[in-house]
């Protein structure tokens, strides 16, 4: 029995697989560039001017927890949906402490937020981006809080931060839809690939199922298909695909040299290669008009004698 392919719907699927290694790599990226910025013990303003050894240790942290989850990628250690949602909440922990100790909002840290929650919210499912968004929101919040706590600093931006905040959610918004739209197309093109797998099998047992023979030939008559019925005509153990049909039987190659000029009509009666019958040979182009492709059908001569006019028209058409 034949057995169709139905389609599996992945949450991710390999795009989104792809999309997430590359978020990984560009985390890992950046950690490595705050690293050697720390190492090469020359900050340059704003990173770390009011907390330097607070962000020389977040940096470390964050290199080794960006390195972590690199290798929990690879080896798939956890779902890529917790994967996602982890490395987005790893981004707003280690930059929301960077921008403590480097001047607050108004550093510039909360670009680095923005982007991943934009990047977060294309390779989640749901609302997950919206409930990214509050916890950076929440997160940027609470650092001007504790700068206004510290008195030894200036006074808080809320309204900064406040902004912040509404850029977060518009990058969730706009994420989410975008996100949304590409697992609807990703889908119906999983399911349209499926059902032309599905037809081409359908196809494939209806021609082998035929009484008659048929055979479909490249530009250079090699075998491409050929089903059960022609290679009992035929008088073949083994399909020929692959290999000239015109090596294989020399009265064909004559009949389709004449037929390809013009010369001769497209069906006519020939002697079997190897079986001492009379096949009935008819061709025809794939596609109208061009030559790259022919439909050979073989018919049994002695058996279908009495039916041949019908089955001269059925060839025809």
């Amino acid at each position: 029995m034949m057995s169709l392919v139905v389609a599996e719907e992945s949450p991710t699927g390999p795009a989104g697989r792809i999309g997430l290694r590359y978020f990984s790599l560009y985390r890992l990226a950046l950690a490595t560039l705050f690293l050697i910025l720390v190492w090469s013990r020359g900050l340059p303003a704003p990173l770390g001017t009011d907390h330097p050894a607070l962000f020389g240790t977040v940096a470390h942290v964050y290199f080794g927890v960006a390195v972590l989850a690199q290798i929990a990628l690879e080896t798939r250690a956890a779902r890529e949906s917790a994967q996602v949602l982890g490395q987005v909440l790893l981004d707003i922990a280690a930059v929301t402490l960077f921008m403590y100790a480097s001047g607050g909002v108004g550093s510039g840290f909360g670009t680095l937020l923005v982007v991943s929650i934009a990047i977060g919210g294309l390779l989640t499912e749901g609302r997950i981006a919206y409930l990214c968004a509050g916890f950076a929101t929440c997160a940027v919040l609470t650092e001007e809080l504790c700068r206004w706590l510290d008195s030894d600093l200036r006074a808080a931006e809320y309204t900064q931060a406040g902004l912040l905040g509404a850029a977060f959610f518009a990058t969730a918004y706009v994420g989410h839809g975008l996100a949304r739209r590409l697992r609807t197309s990703e889908a119906r093109a999983a399911r349209q690939a499926t059902d032309l797998e599905n037809l081409a099998r359908l196809n494939e047992r209806i021609v082998q199922r035929m009484r008659s023979g048929i055979l479909v030939l490249d530009a250079d008559s090699r075998v491409r298909l050929m089903n059960d019925a022609a290679l009992a005509l035929l008088g073949r153990a083994r399909p020929l695909l692959g290999q000239q049909l015109t090596e294989h039987w020399p009265e064909f190659e004559a009949h389709a040299r004449a037929w390809d000029s013009g010369q001769a009509a497209a069906t006519r009666l020939l002697r079997s290669p190897t079986r001492d019958a009379e096949v009935l040979v008819s061709l025809a182009a794939l596609a109208p008009g061009s030559r790259e492709g022919t439909l050979v059908f073989v018919e049994d001569a002695a058996r279908d004698a009495p039916a041949r006019p019908a089955t001269q028209a059925r060839l025809d058409r």
